[in-house]
């Protein structure tokens, strides 16, 4: 992704309720997201514990194209297919 230096980046948890600002520099990055627990986080959407979590990492990095290394839950399944696959290539799996 390329940010211009006049952006500003925030973060915000899934309800909104946490958010905020980071200081992050125009240019070039890559972005890898890991997730554990997609599939009880889907089943216990409404449950007073957290049941999934999640890792964003992000570097300083040239363009590339997006690359799903894997789709290891049903619920990542579901949203690669419908939103992150290009057309007519499936979404590697969990081997």
């Amino acid at each position: 992704m390329t940010l211009t230096d006049d952006r500003e980046v925030w973060w915000s948890g899934f309800t909104g309720m946490d958010a905020g600002a980071f200081d992050l520099p125009g240019g070039t990055y890559r972005l890898r997201v890991t997730a554990r627990g997609r599939d009880a986080g889907h089943d216990g959407e409404f449950e007073d514990e957290v049941v999934d979590s999640y890792l964003l990492q992000l570097w300083s990095a040239p363009v590339e194209h997006d690359e799903i290394v894997r789709t290891g839950s049903t619920d990542a399944r579901y949203w690669n297919d419908a939103w992150g696959t290009p057309q007519g290539e499936t979404a590697p799996t969990r081997s």
